[in-house]
């Protein structure tokens, strides 16, 4: 049938996955001290997260208007989130 069992896939798609978080993790941790121009914007819970130009979601402390161009400087990630400020 030159078909993959289906636990063999399940593990192979477990594999990927986490290489792929794990590249993730270390591309945003390259990234702290870096800066950044990208889009704010405001969510409904009242964060505010900064769309960097290439992709990176950027949590901030500070607050900003919503769909303003602003420059950020990422100053620390962890597995799930990237933190900055507004420079």
């Amino acid at each position: 049938d030159n078909q993959v069992d289906g636990n063999i896939k399940k593990e192979r798609v477990k594999k990927v996955i986490e290489l792929s978080n794990e590249m993730e993790e270390d591309y945003y941790k390259n990234s702290i001290g870096k800066i950044y121009e990208g889009v704010s914007e405001v969510r409904h819970d009242g964060k505010v997260v900064v769309h960097t130009s290439n992709f990176i979601p950027v949590i901030l402390n500070s607050k900003t208007g919503n769909n303003e161009i602003v420059k950020v400087k990422i100053t620390h990630a962890d597995k799930l989130n990237v933190y900055g400020e507004i420079i």
